[in-house]
């Protein structure tokens, strides 16, 4: 009777575990790296070898079109204004630690080198993945190198730092330092 309980109690413990990581990662293995209703500014480029600017149809000859992707464009772009809070885009029980902070007070746009501005890079352990938040607000960034967590928190500010034509976030997912697509890979809610 007492091993028959056993087996029961491992076969629930491995049932509730199954259904927490299920839950956990139902949407995605990250979460949004800004609140719900910021929207999305330009998309991943999925198609860089078409080497033609419009063919994620975000130029139109003139300019931008809000909402799009554009040739060569290796991250996610979330619109917002300055002082918008950035969060961590890992979820529980995701274990994540801050790998590389860098702060710059200045724009280089549009005819100075293309960086990142204040920007901070992300391991997420036990992971291949990487996550690169870009041209945060100049003083702004909350974590530091070492700093380890499983949850997300607030990191540091939207800003308009480096090569930046307006406030925005630049969100960056990395595969072994190698930029992917979260949202085409079901990476992201």
């Amino acid at each position: 009777m007492r091993k028959n309980l056993k087996i029961f109690l491992f076969a629930l413990l491995l049932f509730f575990s199954f259904a927490f990581l299920t839950n956990a990662y139902a949407a995605g293995f990250f979460s949004l790296p800004v609140s719900s209703s910021t929207p999305i500014s330009a998309y991943f480029d999925l198609n860089p070898a078409s080497g033609y600017i419009r063919d994620w149809t975000g130029w139109t000859g003139r300019n931008w079109i809000y909402g799009h992707a554009y040739d060569g464009h290796k991250e996610t772009d979330y619109d917002g204004q300055e002082g918008n809070p950035i969060y961590t885009a890992n979820k529980y029980p995701d274990f994540a630690r801050t790998v590389y902070t860098y702060n710059y007070n200045g724009n280089t746009y549009p005819n100075g080198p293309v960086i990142y501005g204040t920007h901070i890079i992300i391991s997420h352990d036990n992971t291949t993945y990487k996550t690169v938040y870009a041209h945060l607000k100049y003083n702004s960034i909350l974590t530091w190198v070492g700093n380890s967590y499983n949850y997300s928190f607030q990191c540091a500010q939207m800003g308009n730092t480096g090569y930046s034509s307006g406030d925005h976030l630049h969100f960056e997912v990395r595969s072994n330092d190698t930029p992917i697509c979260p949202y085409y890979n079901g990476l992201m809610p």
